[in-house]
C-alpha cells in the first residue's frame, strides 16, 4: 500500500468511526460498519457495509427513511476529505450478521 494509500485509509476510517458511533445512538438495529476498497480503483471500489441486527431491522430502516440519514452521513463525512459520489447509495450495503 502507498503512503497516500495509508493516509486515505486512515482519514476514511475516523470519518466512518463518527458515522458508526451516531448511528448506533440514532438508529434502531444498527450495530457497526465496516468498508473495503481496492486502492487501484478508487475511488470508485469503496464499499461501506451497515451490520444490522436483522432483516427486519432494515426493512424498518429503509420504511421509515432512516437509510437516507444514514446515506446523508457518510456523503458528508466522505466529502469532508474530498470523497464525493453522485449517488452515494451505489456504494453503501446493508446487511446482517
Amino acid at each position: 500500500m502507498k503512503k497516500t494509500d495509508k493516509k486515505r485509509e486512515k482519514s476514511i476510517v475516523k470519518g466512518l468511526t463518527r458515522v458508526c458511533e451516531i448511528t448506533k445512538n440514532e438508529v434502531s438495529g444498527f450495530e457497526w460498519l465496516t468498508h473495503t476498497i481496492d486502492f487501484d480503483n478508487f475511488p470508485n471500489s469503496l464499499m461501506v457495509h451497515c451490520i444490522f441486527t436483522s432483516d427486519m431491522s432494515i426493512k424498518q430502516v429503509i420504511d421509515s427513511g432512516q437509510d437516507e440519514t444514514i446515506f446523508k452521513l457518510i456523503c458528508d463525512e466522505l466529502a469532508l476529505i474530498n470523497i464525493n459520489f453522485k449517488d452515494i447509495s451505489d456504494h453503501v450495503v446493508f446487511d446482517t450478521e
